[in-house]
């Protein structure tokens, strides 16, 4: 299909400066660029579908913090922590207020706060009439190649937009191309798209212009839950990136809460080695269907996200 692409150059934000440049072009596409300041989780079709995976009911979230744990057989350490109890601009800037996507809507430092504990992403029309999110970006002061990641979030139903969790590193803004994934990516770790229960992981290689070369999957959560929604409940994602690949876990950490695996070599042509910023941001556009104002405002709720490396 054709879709468009929008490109912003955005230089890491410790110093707090950025230059800015926008570029149009139109791709003609099986499947689109997900995340991306350039490309957040465009239109596309559905490509394949994971595998049908009974999932339990949603986690509750834990009373402490652990600092070393076991996952898939192997210890990690904890290398960054946020239970947002305050808006650690350590940790977090917002993304660029600009203009995103196809659908005129717009990303605002005001649609992001933290409020009782969770940071809230709201997603509203203006009194001029335009769809406005947000997003916020880690800062330069962090960014990891490999490792487990870990949030705990809750989303509410609206169509006409759709709620990520991503992973970027300015090697693929700056259009590295000819060495698949393997020096630079834009590793989208989930978007949920509420108008069509789509859940996907997706991986976008070799730059956003001409070499671009994306894969994803997608899932169906709201068939495994009680009542048939995902929406207005917890939910946790750990999310695994080594060196053979990427694997997603939704609501649970053991083999049947696996709705995604996908091998380095097959999604990437290689697994990303480089060091990537994490990206928490919600946005409209065509992607999520048609915007049902009734239905505004919908939050985007994180109550942590946690990262740690292997030992």
């Amino acid at each position: 299909m054709i879709r468009f692409l929008i490109k912003l150059h955005f230089a890491h934000l410790s110093g707090y400066s950025f230059a800015l440049f926008i570029v149009f072009f139109a791709v003609l596409f099986c499947s689109g660029c997900a995340g991306g300041y350039i490309s957040s989780a465009t239109p596309r079709p559905t490509r394949h579908t994971a595998t049908d995976t009974p999932i339990p009911t949603a986690t509750t979230a834990p009373t402490t913090t652990p600092k070393d744990i076991t996952f898939a057989g192997k210890k990690y350490t904890l290398t960054f922590n946020d239970d947002f109890d305050h808006f650690d601009e350590r940790k977090w800037a917002h993304c660029p207020e600009q203009e995103r996507q196809d659908a005129g809507g717009e990303w605002r430092d005001s649609c992001c706060e933290v409020t009782n504990g969770n940071l809230v992403i709201s997603c509203a029309i203006d009194k001029d009439g335009t769809p406005i999110s947000g997003g916020i970006r880690s800062t330069g002061e962090y960014e990891q190649a490999f490792g487990l990641y870990n949030i705990r979030f809750k989303v509410e139903k609206a169509d006409g937009l759709w709620y990520a969790f991503w992973l970027l590193t300015d090697k693929m803004e700056e259009g590295s191309a000819g060495n698949g994934a393997t020096d630079g990516a834009e590793l989208d770790i989930f978007e949920y798209v509420p108008h069509t229960d789509e859940f996907s992981m997706s991986v976008h290689w070799d730059g956003y212009e001409k070499d671009l070369k994306s894969a994803f999957e997608t899932y169906y959560p709201g068939e495994h839950y009680p009542g048939g929604s995902f929406f207005d409940r917890w939910h946790e994602a750990w999310y695994l990136w080594d060196e053979y690949g990427y694997r997603l876990y939704l609501d649970g950490t053991d083999d049947s809460c696996l709705v995604f695996d996908f091998p380095g070599d097959g999604y990437g042509d290689g697994t990303c080695a480089v060091p990537c910023d994490m990206i928490i941001s919600a946005e409209f556009g065509s992607w999520g269907g048609d915007i049902d104002t009734a239905q505004l405002p919908a939050h985007f709720y994180i109550d942590h996200v946690r990262v740690y490396k292997m030992n």
